[in-house]
């Protein structure tokens, strides 16, 4: 045997393994952050990344900053989640006897409002794309910036590892609570908080009880024989190995909308939230053409286990799966579906990955495994919030990676509801998630009016055939003189080619000359009716004779030193232009003239004043494609 000869050639190094802060419990991580924990370390940074939760309020009124440092310095001393942190091998948790605020403050209230927007964009982006140290923490991050003398910006970030959704909304319950108490110069008197390490203990004592077991058995049993694979039609090639870049697209509900879907679901005996996850469940049923659906919905512990106001990681992801019957109505499947979302909330205490462990899965590296869409639920996240002298406004904050395909959330309230959709970018155009929206709030409006329509006959997307068809009129990129407006553009290809055809719609054909003759009397008309500079708007005009098949034109005018610059804004159905576009993004679309003017406009809108009844509807694909058809042929000399 070789002998090892040891030498005193030591060189001493700076490392004391006492130093950092005091560490006052040691516990063992429940199997969901374990869960997390691998997927961070096998995603890396990009899936790290991918878990960070940020709410931000803006604030107005008299600010104390002295009573918010303190409210933040006694939120963490109260919640063990937020002063913890990791052991290498992710098994245990490290509970800190405290942690400094490590506030992060900036007075802006020196540059314009556009400069302040600015940095704090820069700054979220930023926050959004660091990950945390999981190791070392710490694990939750403040920002505040002074906007005005009574205006403030604060941002609230933490790693999902040790905070979820219903713990955001803990928080906040709790740092209004803290920082009224402190604002009005009394001592903070709020009841004990829940332990973490308690829950946690709790957690490991229930996997050896029978009530598990029975959970165990129950999920195994929803993914008895053939496994489905949700196949989500994706813009771009998948990628051989699981990306996590993302965007999110926020869309709002007509609160008319959101209203027939509540009474829809009470009519079936469920709640609005309810009815709205089943009818994406339809959705995606008939965007795929799959019969065999799973859609993943988290599911907060802290209700089903009596800690309601603990905050950590406590949410399981239930994989719902869902067969859906063509031959019912809506209503009826919805009343098939209840008992089943139930019993899912009821056996909610068994992690994802446990499950994927247990079953038969092929894994692919490119996908998540089971459920690549999500549903989740985050209404009400600011209820019984509130600080002294101050009001509030309080925005759940994007993330710049995503660890799903497609993360649909219902944020806001019944009576402001908004669907904030977080996608893949390397799979997803955001015009295929605009177009996927579109299609979703045209199911639910079908589902809404026409109660008894069977679901093999409900409106389908087809996703394909839509991008290539779009894409194509998209393809605008070509010169053109660009020292000209547009409707210099128009007037010149009417001089040149005043018979070609610059509108078609449903057999009817407009030529130049006619819509450079129209969109000028348009323009002499106004200027007649006082309209005049200064003023933005969007304005419809109606068909003199509806009965008649005609086309009107809507007109955007931008009055600049007396000149009316035209550009054709959309088509006529049945003799009708029902619709606003925002100039600024073609994209957002709005039921009403445009208001956000002078108060010349006032003056032009009682033209059309007893039109505006009549501007309910949505402009059909068909005519959006007309619409980009003309703008090709203007760009192309067509």
């Amino acid at each position: 045997m070789d002998q090892v000869t040891l030498t005193n050639d030591l060189v001493p190094v700076e490392f004391d393994p006492f130093t950092g802060p005091e560490i006052i419990r040691v516990l063992p991580a429940i199997e969901p952050q374990q869960e997390i924990w691998i997927s961070c370390r096998l995603g890396g940074e990009d899936a790290n990344r991918s878990y960070n939760e940020s709410v931000s309020l803006r604030l107005t009124g008299p600010f104390d900053r002295p009573a918010m440092e303190n409210a933040l310095r006694d939120l963490i001393a109260r919640h063990e989640a937020l002063r913890s942190a990791f052991s290498a091998d992710g098994h245990k948790i490290l509970v800190f006897k405290e942690l400094p605020i490590n506030l992060f403050y900036q007075d802006l209230s020196t540059l314009s409002k556009e400069d302040q927007q600015a940095f704090v964009d820069r700054f979220s982006t930023q926050e959004a794309q660091t990950a945390f140290d999981l190791l070392n923490g710490p694990l939750f991050r403040m920002a505040l910036f002074r906007l005005g003398p009574e205006e403030h910006f604060l941002k609230l970030t933490a790693h999902h590892i040790v905070c979820d959704g219903w713990s955001l909304g803990i928080m906040l319950q709790d740092l209004g609570k803290l920082y009224s108490a402190y604002a009005k110069g009394t001592v903070p008197a709020l009841p004990e908080a829940l332990r973490f390490s308690q829950y946690a203990i709790d957690q490991w004592r229930f996997l050896e009880s029978e009530e598990y077991s029975r959970t165990v058995q129950y999920w195994l049993d929803q993914f008895k024989g053939d496994i489905p694979v949700l196949d989500m039609p994706t813009d771009f090639a998948r990628p051989s190995l699981r990306t996590y870049k993302s965007r999110r697209d926020d869309y709002p509900l007509d609160p008319a909308l959101v209203q027939s879907i509540k009474r829809l679901g009470a009519s079936a005996g469920c709640s609005m939230v309810m009815t709205l996850m089943t009818a994406f469940e339809i959705f995606l049923h008939r965007l795929t053409g799959q019969e065999d659906i799973v859609l993943g919905l988290p599911a907060a512990g802290q209700s089903a286990t009596g800690y309601q106001s603990l905050v950590g990681h406590c949410v399981n992801l239930l994989p719902l799966r869902s067969r859906p019957n063509g031959d019912l109505s809506f209503p009826a499947y919805l009343k098939q579906r209840k008992p089943h979302i139930f019993d899912a909330y009821e056996h909610q205490q068994f992690t994802f990955g446990s499950l994927l462990k247990r079953l038969p899965i092929n894994r692919d590296p490119s996908r998540i495994p089971l459920v690549p869409v999500v549903f989740n639920i985050d209404m009400g996240l600011d209820n019984g919030v509130a600080f002294h002298n101050i009001d509030y406004r309080m925005s759940y904050n994007p993330r710049e990676y995503e660890s799903f395909e497609i993360f649909l959330n219902a944020s806001g309230s019944e009576q402001h509801l908004v669907l904030e959709w977080s996608y893949n970018t390397q799979l997803f155009k955001s015009s295929s998630i605009r177009r996927m929206m579109d299609s979703f709030e045209h199911l639910l409006r079908q589902l809404t009016t026409n109660t008894n329509s069977l679901i093999r006959d409900l409106p389908v997307m087809d996703f394909y055939s839509s991008n290539e068809q779009l894409d194509s009129l998209n393809d605008t990129t070509v010169a053109y003189p660009k020292d000209k407006a547009l409707y210099t553009l128009i007037d010149e290809k009417a001089v040149l080619n005043p018979t070609h055809p610059a509108l078609q719609f449903q057999g009817i054909v407009i030529t130049y000359k006619t819509l450079a003759e129209k969109t000028n009397r348009l323009a002499h008309l106004l200027k007649a009716k006082g309209v005049r500079q200064g003023l933005v708007g969007i304005l419809s005009i109606v068909a003199a004779n509806p009965g008649i098949n005609q086309i009107s034109v809507g007109k955007l005018l931008l009055i600049d030193a007396g000149n009316l610059v035209a550009l054709i804004d959309d088509l006529v159905k049945d003799g009708l232009l029902e619709r606003s576009v925002d100039p600024k993004d073609r994209r957002s679309r709005s039921l009403a003239i445009t208001r956000a003017g002078t108060a010349q406009l006032k003056a032009t809108l009682k033209l059309i004043r007893k039109t505006e009844k009549m501007m309910l509807a949505k402009f059909s694909a068909r005519e959006r494609d007309t619409l980009l058809e003309l703008l090709k042929r203007i760009h192309t000399g067509a």
